[in-house]
């Protein structure tokens, strides 16, 4: 296991701080790839939901010139070829398995081979965990792949490392990063083992955090013909929700024009204390 260093340590910790600001859902992505990158650099990182049934996903990739339809069309065509994304699934319930003749196949029998010399079983989920994409194919069997020469080779990427957040047959959540030379350290691997357990429960508190907010927050219809004004704050003072009435009362009785609520929600209690 390699050792990390001071400077390692105070980025990671650093890193584990930022991941547990709660987001909504739909930031959340972009908000993981900006502190992520600084402790794991990468040419490209992106976050990845793939639905299998559909066969569409929902990409955001940094950086974001890159997430053309072209390219994106090219991976959901392929992506029963790629190796990362085969070695997560157990062979049971690989949603690529109608892509090769039988569990013979050498393609999944290379798939369980790396599988077991990464110390995953047939059947183990690998949520959570680090896996480089050199750990499974060498440059030769990577180039021998359509999906290297209509997208990777294009894209100049030849390393590549993921961790998955969720993994069903029928879908997929990861993280991945991409460069052009350079392969990933074990300490990289390590950082991201580390950093694993924290996104998924990042992840699924992000997700809690939206289904509450839906709930919570009521339609400014249902509000229209009330008395009284209605606000819903988060955390660090940002308005999530505010009534027709509500926003009436601040513009006139307060000096608020946006920004956090909290420092004159303050300031006005203690005015009246």
């Amino acid at each position: 296991m390699a050792r990390l260093t001071g400077q390692d340590l105070s980025r990671l910790l650093e890193c584990l701080r930022e991941i547990y600001v709660l987001q909504d859902p739909r930031d959340f992505p972009n908000h993981i790839i900006s502190i992520i990158r600084k402790v794991i650099p990468a040419g490209m990182v992106d976050f990845c939901e793939v639905d299998y049934i559909r066969q569409h996903g929902n990409y955001t990739i940094d950086p974001p010139d890159i997430a053309t339809p072209e390219n994106c069309l090219i991976f959901e065509k392929y992506v029963h070829e790629h190796p990362l994304f085969n070695i997560i699934h157990p062979i049971h319930s690989n949603p690529f398995r109608h892509y090769f003749n039988n569990k013979m196949h050498p393609y999944i029998q290379r798939t369980l081979q790396a599988r077991r010399r990464l110390g995953f079983s047939e059947y183990q989920s690998v949520e959570g965990k680090a896996i480089r994409l050199s750990d499974i194919v060498n440059p030769s069997e990577l180039h021998q792949l359509t999906l290297y020469n209509e997208l990777l080779r294009k894209l100049g990427f030849e390393t590549q490392m993921m961790v998955v957040l969720e993994n069903r047959w029928y879908k997929n959540i990861c993280i991945g990063f991409k460069r052009e030379q350079k392969d990933f350290k074990d300490m990289e691997m390590q950082l991201l083992n580390i950093l694993g357990p924290h996104l998924i429960q990042a992840y699924h508190n992000t997700e809690a955090f939206g289904q509450g907010k839906e709930l919570l927050v009521p339609s400014q219809k249902d509000h229209e013909d009330l008395d009284y004004g209605t606000i819903v704050l988060s955390r660090d003072g940002k308005i999530l929700f505010c009534s027709k009435k509500a926003h009436h009362l601040l513009i006139k009785y307060t000096s608020f024009r946006g920004g956090s609520l909290l420092d004159i929600l303050r300031r006005r209690v203690r005015y009246y204390q």
